[in-house]
């Protein structure tokens, strides 16, 4: 009779090597090898349902119970997988998972955090790494969990999508940013509808005027009313954005100087932005964050 390879000590369930459900189990590793961590976290964000890696991750859980903090990297004109890398090799167990689809292309890093000086130096690194790959940086404070570190992951990959389509300023995106965008795009069809409403004039213009009068409305939005800066931003004259915002107030009726009107066409101008519309790239990325928007699948966690 052949020799039983059942570890010493290990149950027999009746069935040979089965964990009692009929899967075969696994031959038992040492502590800290078997399934990798990138494996393990790849299988978890991707929700490939993998019991194998599930049971693997059960038997880590030791492993897994400390806090784990997630720096999830992008940019229309960044090569995340690259930047990923960099700083998994510069974070001390860090490891970096790159995901070439979904919303955005991006790049998960997950480092363990026993302290929050290891946190505050995984930050400065990134900070200083990504400007010379035009990255976009989006931290996740750290948790405690697989659970929480993937809702942690899947609120991380919507932020990054709305922060690519805004061109938020990087290196480093702040939750706070993403506030007003995150309450724009959760918005029922109807009500974004409501909240374009005073921008319509402008939106019914042909599209080149459309998209210079909606790109100043956000430029001057996002150097807080300061007109040289948003001139600085789009490389025309002050005197330029001056036309056109007047412009913008003929054609709407509204008063920039006044906070009411300011406020509700600044938000109609980044719910347009939001839906693909100006500062008009011509891929597919706007439409498909359209859809992603009006479906609902872009805000889920």
């Amino acid at each position: 009779m052949a020799e039983s390879t059942r570890p010493p000590g290990a149950p027999d369930n009746g069935d040979g090597d089965t964990d009692g459900t009929g899967d075969p189990v696994p031959p038992p590793t040492p502590a800290g090898c078997g399934t990798s961590r990138a494996t393990l976290f790849e299988a978890l964000f991707r929700d490939r349902g993998d019991e194998r890696l599930l049971r693997e991750a059960m038997r880590r859980r030791t492993d897994l119970r400390s806090p784990f903090g997630l720096v999830l990297v992008c940019g229309p004109d960044c090569d995340a997988a690259a930047l990923g890398r960099v700083l998994a090799g510069r974070l001390p167990q860090a490891v970096s998972i790159a995901v070439p689809d979904g919303p955005v292309a991006h790049a998960a890093v997950v480092l363990p955090v026993p302290a929050p000086p290891i946190w505050a130096h995984a930050l400065a690194i990134a900070a200083a790494e990504a400007p010379a790959r035009s990255g976009l940086v989006l931290p996740r404070l750290p948790v405690v969990g697989m659970r929480a570190l993937r809702a942690a992951y899947f609120t991380a990959l919507s932020d990054a999508a709305l922060a690519v389509a805004l061109d938020l300023a990087g290196p480093l995106v702040a939750e706070r940013e993403l506030v007003v965008p995150r309450m724009l795009a959760a918005l029922p069809a109807h009500d974004q509808e409501l909240l374009l409403e005073p921008l319509r004039p402008v939106l019914t213009l042909p599209a080149p005027q459309r998209m210079s009068y909606v790109r100043t409305l956000d430029a001057l939005h996002r150097h807080g009313g300061t007109l040289l800066r948003a001139a600085a931003t789009l490389h025309v004259h002050p005197n330029t954005v001056r036309y056109r915002l007047a412009r913008v107030e003929e054609l709407t009726g509204m008063h920039l100087d006044d906070p009411r009107d300011r406020m509700r066409l600044d938000l109609a101008a980044m719910l347009v932005t939001l839906r693909g519309g100006p500062p008009g790239r011509d891929d597919d990325f706007g439409m498909c964050l359209r859809q992603a928007i009006e479906t609902g699948d872009l805000v889920a966690a």
